[in-house]
């Protein structure tokens, strides 16, 4: 299934829909995955893979159940944090 973007041009709305279906091939093993992981597997910034998961998450995306689950306290990125895992339930 590939997504479409309302009001967006031709070749942005193909990017985007390939770059969200690579995504959804990626979380369909129902394993969990790391951003990183998902990153490197779909050769997109984690920024992108964070906004692709939530589109994943939109009607017009398919309302995919991908869970989220806290795994270290880290200190990536400038302020640090938590990472988290994703992983999608069909």
């Amino acid at each position: 299934m590939f997504a479409t973007l309302k009001g967006q041009t031709m070749p942005y709305k193909r990017r985007l829909s390939a770059k969200i279906n690579l995504l959804r091939i990626a979380l369909a093993d129902e394993k969990w995955h790391t951003l990183d992981d998902l990153a490197k597997t779909t050769d997109s910034p984690e920024a992108s893979v964070s906004a692709n998961i939530r589109n994943l998450r939109k009607v017009e995306f398919g309302s995919h159940r991908i869970d989220r689950r806290p795994i270290v306290h880290s200190n990536k990125g400038a302020f640090g944090g938590t990472q988290w895992e994703y992983r999608m339930v069909t």
